[in-house]
Protein backbone atom coordinates (compact mmCIF):
# COMPACT_ATOMS: atom_id res chain seq x y z
CA UNK A 1 0.00 0.00 0.00
CA UNK A 2 2.79 2.43 0.91
CA UNK A 3 4.81 1.52 -2.20
CA UNK A 4 1.86 2.14 -4.50
CA UNK A 5 1.06 5.56 -2.97
CA UNK A 6 4.75 6.50 -3.15
CA UNK A 7 5.04 5.63 -6.86
CA UNK A 8 1.78 7.27 -7.92
CA UNK A 9 2.85 10.93 -7.43
CA UNK A 10 5.96 10.35 -9.54
CA UNK A 11 3.84 8.91 -12.34
CA UNK A 12 1.51 11.91 -12.12
CA UNK A 13 4.41 14.37 -12.23
CA UNK A 14 5.92 12.62 -15.25
CA UNK A 15 2.56 12.62 -17.01
CA UNK A 16 2.05 16.33 -16.25
CA UNK A 17 5.53 17.15 -17.57
CA UNK A 18 4.83 15.19 -20.76
CA UNK A 19 1.58 17.13 -21.25
CA UNK A 20 3.44 20.39 -20.67
CA UNK A 21 6.07 19.47 -23.26
CA UNK A 22 3.35 18.51 -25.74
CA UNK A 23 1.56 21.82 -25.18
CA UNK A 24 4.79 23.79 -25.70
CA UNK A 25 5.59 21.87 -28.88
CA UNK A 26 2.07 22.39 -30.24
CA UNK A 27 2.19 26.11 -29.44
CA UNK A 28 5.56 26.41 -31.17
CA UNK A 29 4.25 24.62 -34.26
CA UNK A 30 1.16 26.85 -34.36
CA UNK A 31 3.29 30.01 -34.06
CA UNK A 32 5.54 28.80 -36.87
CA UNK A 33 2.53 27.92 -39.04
CA UNK A 34 0.93 31.33 -38.49
CA UNK A 35 4.20 33.14 -39.23
CA UNK A 36 4.63 31.15 -42.46
CA UNK A 37 1.10 31.84 -43.70
CA UNK A 38 0.77 34.32 -46.52
CA UNK A 39 -0.60 37.49 -44.93
CA UNK A 40 -3.15 38.19 -47.69
CA UNK A 41 -4.47 34.64 -47.50
CA UNK A 42 -4.86 34.89 -43.70
CA UNK A 43 -6.71 38.20 -44.04
CA UNK A 44 -9.04 36.66 -46.63
CA UNK A 45 -9.80 33.65 -44.42
CA UNK A 46 -10.29 35.85 -41.37
CA UNK A 47 -12.64 38.13 -43.32
CA UNK A 48 -14.70 35.18 -44.58
CA UNK A 49 -15.02 33.66 -41.12
CA UNK A 50 -16.14 36.91 -39.49
CA UNK A 51 -18.56 38.02 -42.22
CA UNK A 52 -21.10 35.16 -42.23
CA UNK A 53 -24.52 36.87 -42.00
CA UNK A 54 -26.64 35.50 -39.14
CA UNK A 55 -29.86 36.04 -41.13
CA UNK A 56 -28.55 33.71 -43.86
CA UNK A 57 -27.84 31.02 -41.27
CA UNK A 58 -31.40 31.37 -39.94
CA UNK A 59 -32.85 31.04 -43.46
CA UNK A 60 -30.93 27.83 -44.05
CA UNK A 61 -32.01 26.30 -40.73
CA UNK A 62 -35.68 27.23 -41.22
CA UNK A 63 -35.79 25.61 -44.70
Amino acid sequence: MKERSAKFPYASITFALNLSNLAETTTLLMKTWVLNLDKDQWDLNHFQIKKIPIKDLKKVSSV
